[in-house]
């Protein structure tokens, strides 16, 4: 019998429960490739801790090259940039082909740039995550003296996250700056009044200015133009205005839904395409699910039960969703964190960090070990134990090494010591 050829395209939120679970695949026979743009995976909720210093590199990345090689699968860094369906066949960017039986699609999402933004200095998007490790370098490289001017586009959970952590960015290192929030709605829309309420206070609390229902109409070098005829200058700007999937599913011939995201059955596989799998950011499920790390989690648990099905000639199964879910917005730990529980609010004194929610602690259990953060895992490990008596850690690996020409962080030079 030839061994199915099984190809994982992206290594985030949606591929991380496969990914930590390889040899369940691998042990049915199947040849496993993972084709990522980079060799790590940088945890997205602690993305904004990783901006104010919370989390250090080696703490919000994971070395997805050194598992998936570990586990017995081959890794390969590019893009897909085509996928032929009727062939098998995935085109990468920077040229050639791979050959595929069964495809899994979870390569995330990306953030549009507003016009006029693209290539100007100071700009950045909130993913990759890790631009926002350039841009707490942009920051700090700047004069103490200075004050800093810092703008964040964008009211969702990503933007209220960022500008509470800029807030503690610059508190902690003794800086003196202006932090502006500018939503084109109101805060947090895709939640309640309340929550949007909770959140505004907070961060007015710190005298973040909160602009809501205004546009930015246009990007200049260090300018905001804004659609109520004001602006706002810039010295570092964080884009977080929602995402749109990668181009490659309209490309293809795919069905896509209306941000370019795969449409994909009930068993999340594309519509017509039972061979072709997907979650996360990059699909389109009816009825619409919320774009978090929560419900990609999902995606991968049942990603990897149907890709084991298809390897053993079985039905595959279908998802059914979970419209209730631990969330917490991260405000920083000396200010509170908006917390909703089956669509309820509160306001906690927030010791509460995301990596002890019930929801998000196995895989970050997971990525702290693999990325040889024994100490840092502890609680992580303990509380997993306690959420899922059946859990297992991973083994140990070594924190990945920075991209060329990335320089660790304080926070990991300081380990060294």
């Amino acid at each position: 019998m030839v061994a199915p050829r099984v190809v994982l395209v992206g290594a985030g939120h949606a591929h991380i429960e496969v990914l930590v679970r390889l040899k369940e695949l691998l042990s049915l026979g199947a040849e496993v490739t993972v084709i990522n743009p980079r060799p790590e995976y940088y945890y997205s909720g602690m993305g904004p801790g990783m901006l104010a210093g919370m989390y250090g590199r080696g703490e919000a990345c994971m070395d997805v090259r050194a598992v998936a090689t570990r586990c017995g699968a081959r890794f390969l860094v590019g893009r897909v940039r085509v996928v032929d369906p009727e062939r098998r066949v995935l085109r990468l960017a920077g040229g050639g082909e791979i050959e595929y039986d069964i495809v899994s699609f979870g390569t995330g999402a990306e953030v549009p740039v507003p016009g006029g933004a693209s290539g100007l200095p100071g700009v950045y998007t909130v993913k990759p995550i890790s631009r926002l490790r350039q841009a707490r370098k942009r920051i700090l490289s700047m004069s103490p003296e200075t004050e800093a001017r810092l703008a964040v586009i964008g009211g969702g959970a990503a933007g209220v996250e960022l500008a509470g952590n800029l807030w503690k960015l610059l508190k902690d290192h003794g800086r003196s700056g202006r932090i502006s929030l500018i939503s084109a709605t109101r805060l947090l829309p895709a939640y309640s009044r309340t929550a949007g309420g909770l959140a505004r206070r907070s961060l007015e609390s710190r005298a973040v200015t909160v602009r809501e229902g205004v546009r930015v109409v246009k990007v200049e070098r260090g300018r905001l133009d804004l659609s109520d005829g004001t602006r706002t200058e810039f010295d570092v700007c964080l884009v977080a205005t929602g995402v749109r999937a990668a181009a490659l599913y309209g490309q293809s011939g795919l069905p896509t839904g209306t941000r370019g995201d795969m449409k994909v059955e009930s068993t999340l596989a594309c519509v017509g395409r039972p061979r072709v799998l997907g979650g996360g950011d990059c699909i389109a499920f009816g009825p619409a699910l919320g774009k978090t790390g929560v419900i990609a989690r999902e995606h991968g648990r049942q990603i990897l039960s149907n890709l084991k099905a298809l390897i053993k000639g079985r039905p595959l199964r279908r998802y059914r969703p979970r419209y209730s879910y631990l969330l917490i917005l991260n405000l920083t730990p000396e200010s509170d964190a908006v917390t909703q529980i089956q669509g309820f609010f509160t306001k906690y004194e927030s010791q509460v960090e995301a990596r002890i929610a019930s929801d998000l602690t196995i895989p970050m259990a997971n990525a702290l070990i693999a990325a040889g953060d024994e100490k840092k895992a502890k609680s992580a490990i303990q509380q997993a134990k306690v959420n899922d008596p059946g859990y297992k850690p991973l083994i140990d690996w070594k924190p990945p090494a920075p991209a060329e020409g990335e320089e660790g962080d304080e926070k990991d030079k300081d380990k060294k010591k």
